[in-house]
């Protein structure tokens, strides 16, 4: 099975399989049968570096974006946690890591929550300005990105609006939005508003995740969001970055698969 498409789309090889399903399995399934070329995962440190170069020797594919690690006692993200900066520069050291074996140019930095851990502004900004510094230098950009209270109760960065205004002042070239429309519609934005808000920020824009709203199941599943119409402006408007697919599959049965797939195509 080919997937040829305009939209660049990234097959999440983490929310699309079970927990125990291994790597070279996740690849083989991915790449070897379903065509994409472009993968993304949140979390890729289950494996060693050498683990996942092996896997993408048999299978191989672009890793387009992953996540910093979680902290410690598993917090998710620890960018805007006061006290934590050291504990932040390791998780950034371990995410360039993998980055520069696997290739990776997209890092998305996970901030921390607010009802465990005193968190600022001044504590964020000076973490993402420091590492989108250093960075740079190895040609991986910063992705920030608004996550519903829903997902991740608490999120320090739980507003869209709050995200555009902090990487609008940061006003550095690898510090980008990660515009995830499964999470603006469970902030309470319809499919227009998310049209209009992606022409309004698309300067700000760096990727893209998609997934059906409200239980973030596959993208041609009915639900809060119109695709054809988000995918078709996405077109329209020029954007050339990648499209994650971090959505999970109600089935991977071939009859689910091959209906997402012809969806795709489409765009």
């Amino acid at each position: 099975m080919s997937l040829g498409t305009r939209l660049k789309f990234a097959c999440n090889i983490g929310t699309t399989f079970d927990e125990s399903t291994s790597l070279v399995e996740r690849l083989r399934v991915a790449v070897g049968e379903w065509g994409f070329s472009d993968i993304e995962i949140a979390f890729p440190y289950t494996w060693s570096i050498a683990e996942w170069q092996e896997a993408l020797h048999k299978y191989p594919a672009n890793v387009v974006l992953i996540n910093t690690p979680k902290g410690r006692s598993g917090e998710p993200g620890l960018a805007a946690l006061r006290g934590r900066e050291m504990d932040f520069k390791a998780g950034i050291e371990t995410a360039v890591s993998y980055c520069t074996a696997l290739k990776c140019r997209n890092l998305h930095v996970m901030s921390g929550t607010t009802d465990k851990h005193e968190t600022s502004d001044d504590t964020f900004i000076s973490n993402i300005t420091e590492c989108a510094t250093a960075l740079n230098n190895n040609n991986i950009t910063v992705l920030i990105e608004a996550i519903s209270a829903g997902t991740i109760p608490n999120y320090y960065m739980g507003s869209f609006d709050k995200t555009v205004q902090l990487i609008s002042s940061l006003n550095m070239t690898n510090v980008k939005l990660q515009f995830d429309t499964f999470h603006l519609s469970r902030l309470g934005y319809s499919t227009s508003d998310i049209m209009r808000m992606f022409k309004q920020h698309q300067c700000l824009i760096g990727y893209i995740q998609v997934a059906q709203a409200p239980y973030r199941n596959e993208i041609n599943a009915d639900g809060n969001l119109d695709y054809r119409q988000l995918f078709s402006s996405f077109l329209n408007e020029g954007y050339r970055g990648h499209v994650g697919l971090e959505f999970i599959p109600s089935s991977l049965e071939q009859s689910i698969i091959h209906q997402i797939i012809n969806f795709l195509s489409e765009f």
